[in-house]
This record gives structure tokens, C-alpha cells and sequence, in this order.
């Protein structure tokens, strides 16, 4: 039941034209408030009626059973406010019109030379609206279609009502007022232009003068009829809460045997006869002590539950942590022998990333699990919670199952995991197996004295060779004859070769690999397309690959000795420092269309030695 202030609040909420709660209120200078809609629809009708006689007509306050208003020759006019069946309106000449607000059945209005229109309110039906010399048109609210009204030289207006489409309608030479209904699209509403503003109207209550430009918005008005609105809606929820859906009496008894609750009648019937039952007020403590017991319950299993999923969140950055520390630590291993080393790298840290995915999935899985109870447990607090703060009667609805819900819930925990990291890899040792990787491919290498330039001499093992004064030489195109180059006897189509030269301190050379078929007696610029695979040293340029444009080589020592891994299959030409084994360089995956042969090039002063493999 609705207290005696807010009775006193609904009645001065209350528009005395609709008789319903207002819809967009506003205020006129007397200080009277009324919705916008009513009171537009009143001026209207006083504006017309003023067109036709000058003298003001009369009209009673909304509560009365009928309101008259005539002019000069026409016929009698009738005003009536919500509640009532007809009203009529007519000025001079006219058919007779009628027009009523909301509540009423069908009205009508009309103007001289017009034919018959209607015009009602929301929960209507259909109403139509014209003026002289207009067709008939078509207005509605709720549920309605687009309406359209139209007078002589006038400008169109919008009009538009809760639910409905546009709908449009317009005075002579009138301008656009706007106004709309709750939830409506904006509506606009207009009066004569030569009325507009200085036009005075009576106000529906105490009569006193205003103009239309002393209307204003009351917006306090209505943010208070909102929350009364609200509050009304809520109580009707909260009363059909409280009765007995099939009875509908007031549940005010709670059934221990069925944890019900239940109204006298419930009581009397079969379901519940010789049940334990009681008053709700005086079951209520004791329940609320249970469920507050509940809620403490699941408190601490939430807590443990949160500091469950704490640990495993901070379980797996320090896992991350420590992964990401032995992945650096194994490709900082891996800086100087990466080229050669790639596929071992890439295996330890998939084996290292296999491990890290299993784990944290594992990991994952504890998570979700314990976000699930711990939304779980968010549900049944929240639950219980509601029950304590609510009403006696929402509190007993049911509070057995609830009690049972709560009581059955059990935290979980996760498995417990070694965060120890199972892939060790340790360079140095890589390193020491590396060099023997390399010397298992190792082959030995001779010099092939039909290749040589004319200046190179080879000593007596053909393991060594050294640059000297032009010799006379036997014209061969095997033989290089425009730069001092000479190729190793040996040749390779296949497999993984890998041979060292000894360069010592010399100021300049170029090792490397060859095709078979390469121009030899012309001069030509080594590199990569034109069969050429080599890096070199010189005062100009200091380390270079002999690519196209030449890449500079920023080494970290100076090798003196460079080994050369050859792989056919793969097509690959990698080279090594012989002394500390750090990676050189790598060319670039090529196809080898021909057999290739260990290529150098001699510089004055820096002979060039290949060690046997015993050495």
C-alpha cells in the first residue's frame, strides 16, 4: 500500500486535464503544471475557438462532468476531460466535433467547411483531424501508423506518440512547436503565426492569463514523477512477490517440512496439513543465522581459493621468468656458431618450448579451474547474501535448496607442479662436439698445379703456395691466367665436405669454393653468379664475403685459419674460424648446377697452407 506521502505526492503529480501521472510537465507563469501535450491540445482548442468569437469562452476544470463553448452563430460546443463519453466542439458553419483525451472512445473536431474528424489520445483507437478545406486525416497513437494532418498554407508539422511512427500535421502559416511523448520520437506542434505570441490563454485551474511563451520545461517535476513511477512499479512487484500465486493471499506462514512458504490457506489444504509451520518472523532469525554461517563458509574457501589462484598466477610468471632465462642464456650460446648450429638450436628450444607449453597448460587448466570456482562460489554468496539483506520472505523462498547448494560446494585444488626446467644445454660441451662434428666431415686437400697462375709456386706436397715472379707456363684452359688463383684436386657434387687453409698472418687471400665450369682465362668478378663462394681479405676493403655488392664481415678475432663446411644437398657454404670455431659467415641457399672445388686466390707475401689431416 502506498504510504500518505506518496499519495499526496501522486496527486500533486497529477495532470488536471489527462488525470494520469504528467508526461513531460511543464510550467506556466502562474506556477500551475500540466503535461505538454495536454495542455497544447487545450491551447489549440482555446486558439480555434478564439478565431471564431472574441469573447473568452468558458470551460470548467478537468473533474467536471462538461464544459461549454459557443460563438456568435454557431452551434453549442461541448469541452469534456478524461472520464467522460463525448465531447463536442464546433465553431460557425461547422458539423458538429467532438474531442476527448485519453480513457475516451471516439472524438471528433472539425472546422467550418471541413468534413467530420476525430482526434483522441493514447490507448485510442483510430482518430482522425481536419481543418477547412482540408481532406480528412488519419490520427493515432500506440501501435499507430504514419498520420498526417495538413491545413491551407501551412507548413508541415510532426506529431508522434509512444510506439507509433512519424505522424505529421500543421496549422495555417503557422511555425513549428516541438513536443513528443515518453520514448516517442521528437513531435512538433504549431499555432498561427499572427496568434503565437501574443496569443493569452486562461489557465484550466485558476484561470490566470499566460502566453504560449511562458511555457518552460519543469524537468524537477519530472525526474520526481520518474522515480515515482519506479517506486510504484516496484511495489506492485514487490506485493505480487509477497502473495500467494495461487491464492492470492499474503505468504506469511513458512512450512518447515517443505521449506515453503506458504499463505493460511496453503495451510489448510492437503499438501501441507499436519506440516510444521510457523510465522516467517519468527523462523526468519534462525534461518538468517544459517545462511549468514553459509556465507562465512564460503568466504574462506573463496579466500582460500583466491590465494590458490595468486600462487599459480605468480607459479607462472616465475616459470616465464625462468624460461625466458634459459632462452637467452641458450641463444647466447648460440651467437658465434648460430649459422652452423641452427638445427640444434631450434631443437633445444622446442624441446624447451614443448616443455614450456606443457607446463603452462597444465597451469592454464588450474586457472580456469579455479576461475570456475571461484565464480561458483561468487554465485552462492551472492545468492545468500541477497537472501540476508532482502525481506524475511525472500530470505525463507526456498532457503533449503540453498543451504544444500552452498553446503555441497568444495574448493578444488589444483595439482601441484615442479616448476624445475627438464631441457639443459650447455655451449662449451656443444662447442667441443661441434669440432668434432666438423672434423668428421673434414677431408684432405691438394693443390692441382694445372690450374695455377702462371705466378703462383707450389711446394713439393702441392699443400702449400706462395706468389712470385711470372713463371713461363703451358697455355691450358684450366689454368687461370688473368688473376693468381689456383682450385684443389679434389671436387665435390655431394654430401658435407670440410676442408681448413692456414692464411697465418698474411695481409691478403681469398678461400672459398668454385664451380667446376668457371671462366678461367679472361677476367672475371668473383662472386656467387658467376660461381664463386668465398670470402676475402685485402688492404682495401679488410674482411669481405665476395657477394654483390661485397658484405663487410665485423669479426671479433682475426682467424688464421678459415674452414670451409661444404653441403651439396642442403646447398649451403658456410665458413669458421679455425682457431676459435666462431661462425664467419654463411652464403645464402644456392643450387649448385656443377661439381665444385676448393678455390684461392694468393696475395704478395701471404702464402697459403692446407694441413694435412694427421695434423
Amino acid at each position: 500500500m502506498a504510504s500518505a506521502s506518496t499519495s499526496k505526492m501522486r496527486e500533486e503529480a497529477t495532470c488536471s486535464i489527462c488525470l494520469h501521472l504528467m508526461a513531460e510537465p511543464v510550467s506556466i507563469s502562474c506556477g500551475h503544471s500540466y503535461c505538454q501535450v495536454c495542455l497544447l491540445g487545450f491551447m489549440s482548442l482555446s486558439s480555434s475557438s478564439q478565431q471564431s468569437q472574441r469573447d473568452t469562452p468558458t470551460f470548467s476544470s478537468p473533474g467536471s462532468q462538461q464544459s461549454t463553448f459557443s460563438s456568435p452563430g454557431s452551434q453549442q460546443s461541448t469541452f469534456s476531460s478524461p472520464g467522460s463519453q463525448q465531447s463536442t466542439f464546433s465553431s460557425p458553419g461547422s458539423q458538429q466535433s467532438t474531442f476527448s483525451f485519453p480513457g475516451s472512445q471516439q472524438s471528433t473536431f472539425s472546422f467550418p467547411g471541413s468534413q467530420q474528424s476525430t482526434f483522441s489520445f493514447p490507448r485510442s483507437q483510430q482518430s482522425t483531424f481536419s481543418f477547412p478545406g482540408s481532406q480528412q486525416s488519419t490520427f493515432s497513437f500506440l501501435r499507430s501508423q504514419q498520420s498526417t494532418f495538413s491545413f491551407p498554407g501551412s507548413q508541415q508539422s510532426t506529431f508522434s506518440s509512444p510506439g507509433s511512427q512519424q505522424s505529421t500535421f500543421s496549422f495555417p502559416r503557422s511555425q513549428q512547436s516541438t513536443f513528443s511523448f515518453p520514448g516517442s520520437q521528437q513531435s512538433t506542434f504549431s499555432f498561427p503565426r499572427s496568434q503565437q505570441d501574443t496569443q493569452t490563454f486562461s489557465c484550466p485551474q485558476c484561470r490566470a492569463p499566460f502566453q504560449r511563451g511562458s511555457l518552460r520545461p519543469n524537468k524537477q517535476l519530472g525526474s520526481l514523477i520518474a522515480a515515482l513511477r519506479e517506486q510504484e512499479q516496484q511495489q506492485q512487484q514487490l506485493e505480487q512477490e509477497l502473495s500467494c500465486q495461487e491464492h492470492g493471499e499474503r505468504l506469511h506462514l513458512f512450512c518447515e517440512d517443505e521449506g515453503q512458504l506458504i499463505c493460511w490457506r496453503c495451510e489448510r489444504d492437503g499438501r501441507h496439513k499436519g506440516h510444521n509451520t510457523a510465522i516467517v518472523e519468527d523462523v526468519g532469525p534462525g534461518y538468517r543465522e544459517k545462511l549468514q554461517e553459509a556465507v562465512r563458509k564460503l568466504r574462506k574457501l573463496e579466500e582460500e581459493c583466491t590465494n590458490q589462484k595468486a600462487f599459480t598466477v605468480k607459479q607462472m610468471a616465475e616459470w616465464k621468468e625462468k624460461v625466458e632465462a634459459q632462452r637467452q642464456k641458450i641463444q647466447a650460446g648460440f651467437q658465434n656458431l648460430h649459422s652452423f648450429l641452427r638445427e640444434e638450436e631450434r631443437s633445444f628450444l622446442w624441446r624447451l618450448e614443448s616443455e614450456e607449453e606443457r607446463t603452462l597448460q597444465r597451469l592454464r587448466v588450474s586457472e580456469a579451474d579455479l576461475d570456475q570456482q571461484s565464480r561458483q562460489l561468487e554465485s552462492h554468496i551472492r545468492e545468500l547474501e541477497e537472501r540476508c539483506q532482502g525481506s524475511v520472505q525472500k530470505l525463507l523462498q526456498d532457503v533449503k535448496g540453498a543451504l544444500s547448494r552452498s553446503q555441497a560446494v568444495r574448493l578444488e585444488m589444483p595439482e601441484a607442479l615442479s616448476l624445475e626446467i627438464e631441457t639443459e644445454c650447455e655451449v662449451p660441451e656443444l662447442y667441443f662436439d661441434l669440432s668434432k662434428h666438423l672434423r668428421s666431415h673434414q677431408v684432405g686437400v691438394t693443390l692441382d698445379p694445372e690450374t695455377a697462375h702462371p705466378e703462383l709456386i707450389l711446394s713439393q706436397d702441392q699443400r702449400q703456395v706462395t706468389r712470385g715472379p711470372q713463371r713461363e707456363a703451358e697455355l691450358s684452359p684450366r689454368r687461370f691466367m688473368a688473376s693468381p688463383c689456383i682450385l684443389g684436386r679434389q671436387s665435390f657434387a655431394s654430401g658435407r665436405q670440410y676442408f681448413e687453409v692456414d692464411v697465418g698472418e698474411g695481409t691478403g687471400w681469398d678461400v672459398g669454393v668454385c664451380l667446376e665450369s668457371v671462366q678461367r682465362l679472361g677476367g672475371t668478378t668473383q662472386r656467387p653468379e658467376t660461381g664463386f663462394w668465398a670470402l676475402r681479405l685485402c688492404a682495401k676493403d679488410g674482411y669481405v664475403a665476395l657477394t654483390w655488392p661485397r658484405t663487410p664481415l665485423r669479426l671479433q678475432e682475426r682467424p688464421l685459419v678459415v674452414g670451409v663446411l661444404l653441403d651439396c644437398e642442403v646447398g649451403l657454404v658456410s665458413f669458421y674460424s679455425g682457431t676459435s670455431g666462431s661462425h664467419m659467415f654463411t652464403f645464402p641457399r644456392a643450387s649448385f648446377p656443377d661439381a665444385l672445388r676448393p678455390y684461392l686466390q694468393v696475395y704478395p707475401y701471404s702464402p697459403l697452407f692446407l694441413p694435412s689431416l694427421d695434423k
